[in-house]
């Protein structure tokens, strides 16, 4: 009995060659892009669980500060005995090291205790758990080493110069951090003895605090505690008041929610969001969602034809069981083939998918056991119920009954096809207008005035021998990147703009009590001129610079009410720096289009060394490469081995964007797919019904319809069932363009057509693909027509 219904099975699937293949292919294909956004998904979940300990791995922090004083670690473990161990993170720039003759670029260095390594069971390949334990010494990681060193070289005692001129003594080996953690760690220094790790300063928020619980239960009796440490904490610092008013309270947060769920100030690395795992992974069901409806609208129509088959069967002795059990061979068929297909799509794949995601999943993982199981068992239980429900209704025909047109109904009045039909749509329309509002934030982005030369000029950071050689000497690299025709302006500074800038306090000289808080920029007198930054109220000539200055953008001066800042004397109370304020300038985008413009000064001065962390050229040519190479071939003559990287900063600000940028090429990608399987689906539905109304076609045409009358009364039903989807859509995809767009302060305004432009579209196509098949059976001769069974 087996090898008959596998024989049926198989000349049923030959016979109907081009619904199996459309069935095949539409159902693999989704079952590979489920399979790739499921990865995704997976590998975004599993973020620090690499580590031994991580669910007893909590980070302190604030509700919206990311780090800490690191006093707070110290004081944090004396008071609660729940805490096995503490450790602290300070995070430094990009710098190089170098040994012997060899000199790299390091992207992540830290500073850091050596209970840090106790804290993430670091594995070491060489050395020990205390190689941190002595000042001067740093423990790198396998990738780093490899980069430094030689095979065979010796490491473990080695001395290397670390940013030209601090030179430590390399002490320990560990194996490289795990992708799926927030941590990228290139290399640790020691910070024991380091006077940075001993400011006695609690309002000042610099190192990443990381805590190890002795049990998971101790989590919630130490959070009772955090509010009354924090008053005693900062006890004649702030009062319990000014805590409470300024909702700055410590928190503990899992190690495991950082990468989805912290978005804090001074992040440790560019976070996700888990809006764009419930973004992705609701894309993934649409799409499979699409292909089931395919899969069973499909088997369903093609039963429709086998009715005579079935009543055939019937009076030949099939009961109802064997009906079943038919169709659930022949489905079988289809997902064992779908599903192989569907692994190999995913395994060519998953390489450009993860160039794409800038992910790195490896194929192991795709040929786990546990996803195995899942990826055969999912589709299995999908293809039984669309051979159930079309076995069920089929087993139940009378024996007379021999309509190859009847449809399958709901409560005897909703045809289950049309239905189907219009989720499928329902869902292509949501796709098209959700990827075309985020096309259009990425637009706004791109086109949106920033305040500032952003397309003009090129930023290089100042580490090793560059930054030696500008600490002693920047005027001469200034005026030797001036003589380059295509440079107009050469500046330094603190920080770039684009990035989340440190928080300092200023207050009036004559008026103690007038204070703001404000973002700080660092720089020489060049800075204004070279990014382009307007002013809009006083100002300061080269021959007039002298000592400090400060400049306030809008947002500063309009916390100072009712004064005139402009020539006012104001100090710097964090720096201990006093300058005249001389300029009011307007306010530009420092900081990315996800935040709202912030109260800014930037603090011009002759001789501050903290400026020279940015060397910025303003460039006049179209041609940024050809600048870019001549600055650096100018720069390698001035400071000779210099590791130079340069980049423009409208380049460096589109970093902001990633995440948004990465969801718009995968939401483009996979809509296209939903959208393309929902048309196969309904091209080759629509070639079925239209065949079984072939006849009444025929009939209508005799007795004198015309070709317009036969197209309407073939799609006239599926058209308005169109448009009623279309409208229940509307607000489903306007509750996600609102979601999504709360994380810009600066967003595109959503207007009326971005709903209907693309929701005409695909009534459009579908239209389109109705009317050619209704075509195509109208222009029929009716004397085929009626003939037809």
């Amino acid at each position: 009995m087996i090898n008959h219904y596998n024989k049926v099975a198989l000349r049923n699937l030959v016979k109907h060659k081009f619904f199996s293949f459309i069935n095949v292919l539409g159902f693999s294909i989704a079952i590979a892009v489920c399979l790739l956004i499921g990865l995704n998904v997976m590998d975004e979940l599993s973020y620090e669980t690499s580590y031994p300990k991580h669910d007893r791995i909590y980070r302190l922090a604030t509700r919206t500060w990311a780090k800490s004083s690191p006093i707070l670690a110290t004081e944090f473990k004396k008071k609660m005995p729940e805490v096995a161990e503490i450790g602290r993170l300070f995070t430094y720039d990009a710098t190089t090291i170098e040994y012997e003759e060899r000199q790299i670029l390091i992207e992540h260095p830290y500073m850091g205790d050596s209970t840090i390594l106790d804290i993430f069971d670091l594995e070491f390949i060489e050395g020990s758990p205390g190689a941190l334990n002595s000042p001067s010494s740093v423990v790198i990681t396998e990738s780093t080493a490899s980069r430094l060193f030689k095979d065979g070289e010796q490491r473990i005692g080695e001395v290397i110069d670390f940013d030209d001129g601090w030179f430590i003594t390399v002490t320990g080996v560990i194996k490289d951090f795990p992708e799926n953690s927030h941590l990228k760690i290139d290399c640790i220094v020691s910070s024991k003895n380091s006077m940075l790790m001993r400011d006695p300063d609690r309002l000042w928020a610099g190192v990443s605090i990381y805590t190890l619980f002795n049990s998971i239960e101790d989590v919630e009796k130490v959070r009772e505690k955090l509010f009354d440490f924090k008053v005693e904490f900062l006890e004649g610092f702030m009062t319990e008041e000014a805590i409470i008013a300024e909702n700055e309270l410590l928190e503990l947060v899992p190690v495991r929610d950082i990468h989805l769920h912290s978005h804090r100030e001074k992040e440790i690395s560019v976070n996700s969001d888990i809006k764009l795992i419930y973004i992705f992974s609701s894309l993934g069901i649409f799409i499979l969602l699409v292909a089931i409806i395919n899969f069973i609208n499909l088997q369903m129509v093609q039963s429709l034809n086998r009715l005579n088959e079935i009543v055939v069967r019937k009076i030949l002795g099939s009961t109802r069981k064997q009906l079943i059990i038919q169709f659930l061979v022949e489905v079988i068929f289809l997902v064992i083939i779908s599903v192989a297909l569907a692994l190999i799509w995913t395994s060519l794949a998953l390489p450009y998918y993860n160039q794409l995601a800038n992910i790195a999943i490896p194929h192991e993982k795709l040929f786990s056991p546990g996803l195995l199981t899942l990826v055969f068992l999912l589709p299995m239980v999908i293809g039984g119920v669309a051979s159930l429900l079309t076995s069920s209704y089929l087993s139940k025909v009378n024996l007379g009954d021999t309509g190859g047109g009847k449809d399958l109904k709901i409560g005897n009045k909703v045809s289950l096809r049309r239905l189907m039909v219009g989720i499928q749509f329902m869902i292509s329309i949501f796709l098209l207008i959700a990827t075309f509002i985020v096309s259009k934030q990425i637009d706004f982005i791109k086109d949106k005035n920033m305040g500032f030369a952003r397309d003009e000029v090129i930023t290089i950071k100042l580490h090793g021998r560059l930054k030696t050689q500008a600490i002693l000497s920047s005027n001469t690299i200034r005026a030797e990147l001036e003589k380059i025709p295509d440079v107009s302006h050469v500046s330094f500074s603190s920080h770039l703009v684009g990035k989340r800038i440190s928080i300092e306090t200023f207050f009036l000289k004559n008026s103690p009590q007038t204070g703001l808080s404000s973002r700080v920029i660092a720089a020489d007198n060049q800075f204004l001129e070279t990014m382009g930054i307007s002013v809009k109220e006083g100002g300061i000539s080269k021959m007039q610079f002298q000592g400090n200055k400060y400049f306030m953008n809008e947002a500063a001066a309009s916390l100072l009410p009712n004064v005139d800042p402009v020539g006012l004397i104001a100090v710097n109370s964090f720096r201990q720096r006093e300058g005249e304020i001389v300029g009011v300038i307007e306010d530009f985008h420092f900081a990315s289009l996800h935040h709202e413009i912030e109260p800014l000064v930037v603090q011009l001065s002759d001789k501050d060394q903290n400026a020279l962390n940015y060397l910025l050229v303003r460039f006049k040519s179209n041609s940024p490469a050809s600048t870019i190479e001549k600055i650096e071939e100018k720069l390698q003559n001035l400071a000779p081995g210099s590791l130079i990287t340069s980049i423009l900063v409208s380049s460096y600000m589109d970093n902001a964007y990633k995440s948004e940028n990465d969801m718009f090429i995968i939401l483009k990608l996979f809509s296209s797919i939903g959208i393309g399987l929902a048309l196969v689906g309904m091209l080759a539905l629509f070639a079925f019904v239209t065949k079984l109304r072939t006849k009444e076609m025929g009939i209508r045409k005799t007795l004198g319809a015309s070709l317009i009358q036969m197209v309407l009364t073939l799609s006239k039903s599926y058209i308005i069932m169109l448009v009623i989807v279309g409208i229940i859509a509307l607000p489903f995809v306007n509750a996600f363009a609102v979601l999504w767009l709360e994380d810009f302060a600066f967003r595109v305004p959503l207007r009326w057509w971005y709903y209907i432009l693309p929701t005409i579209s695909v009534l459009i196509i579908a239209v389109s693909t109705i009317s050619i098949q209704a075509l195509r059976i109208a222009n029929i001769n009716p004397v085929k027509s009626l003939k037809t069974e």
